[in-house]
C-alpha cells in the first residue's frame, strides 16, 4: 500500500510540473477594476484555484461531520435513555414474582 501510495504521488508531482511547464504564459486578472490588475502565470493560477477548491470542499466536509457527530451523540443518548427505562420497567417485574412467591409459601 506504502508503494502504491508513493507511485501515485510520484505520478501527481510529474502531472503537476509537467502542466507548470507547458502553461507557463501569463495572464492578466482583473475583477471589475476593484484591485487594479495583475499578472500571474497560468498554471499558479490554476493551481491556486484547485488548492482553494480542496480547502472550501474540506471545510465543508469538516461542518457536515460536525452535524452528523451531533446527531449521533443525540440519538446515543436518547438510546442509553431507552435502555435504562426498559432495565427498569423489567426488573421490577422480576422482583414482584420472586415477592408474590416468597409470600405464598
Amino acid at each position: 500500500m506504502k508503494i502504491l501510495k508513493t507511485l501515485l504521488s510520484c505520478l501527481l508531482l510529474i502531472i503537476i510540473i509537467t502542466f507548470s511547464i507547458r502553461n507557463s504564459e501569463n495572464v492578466r486578472i482583473r475583477y471589475f477594476d476593484l484591485i487594479g490588475h495583475f499578472e500571474v502565470p497560468l498554471f499558479l493560477l490554476v493551481l491556486l484555484l484547485v488548492a482553494l477548491g480542496v480547502f472550501v470542499g474540506t471545510m465543508m466536509d469538516l461542518v457536515k461531520r460536525q452535524r452528523l457527530k451531533k446527531a449521533i451523540r443525540k440519538q446515543q443518548k436518547v438510546m442509553d435513555e431507552l435502555q435504562e427505562e426498559f432495565k427498569s420497567l423489567r426488573n421490577p417485574t422480576l422482583t414482584s414474582s420472586n415477592d408474590q412467591r416468597g409470600t405464598e409459601g
